[in-house]
């Protein structure tokens, strides 16, 4: 059984795009990105939840690891992952402040 360098490519894609992504979500996400976490974990959460997903992703084009594309779109998917870790913490802050106002505004109330 010989692989092709066009084979072993996709293969990596299959593992290499999303785990690019999950890094950048697990750098900025409010549980992941605290610096209580190590570097290191945040990796091995990033690489093992890449295995997991990479079953369920249907085609990944051939790309060469050695070119400028690659690489720019390995920094597109970093972008892309650390804009959804970015959202995912703003929706967080968002619900702590509502919290935190209507939790104030009970507790100035007149007792009756």
């Amino acid at each position: 059984m010989t692989i092709t360098f066009t084979e072993l490519t996709q293969w990596l894609g299959l593992i290499w795009w999303p785990f690019v992504r999950l890094t950048g979500l697990f750098l900025i996400a409010p549980f992941f990105g605290d610096k209580a976490i190590p570097m290191r974990v945040k990796i091995l959460f990033a690489f093992v939840f890449s295995l997991l997903l990479a079953p369920m992703i249907n085609t990944v084009p051939p790309f060469n690891p050695f070119s400028i594309e690659a690489i720019i779109f390995t920094l597109y998917q970093l972008v892309f992952g650390f804009l959804i870790g970015f959202s995912v913490m703003i929706f967080f802050t968002i619900f702590l402040l509502l919290v935190k106002l209507f939790r104030c505004r009970w507790d100035l109330r007149w007792p009756s």
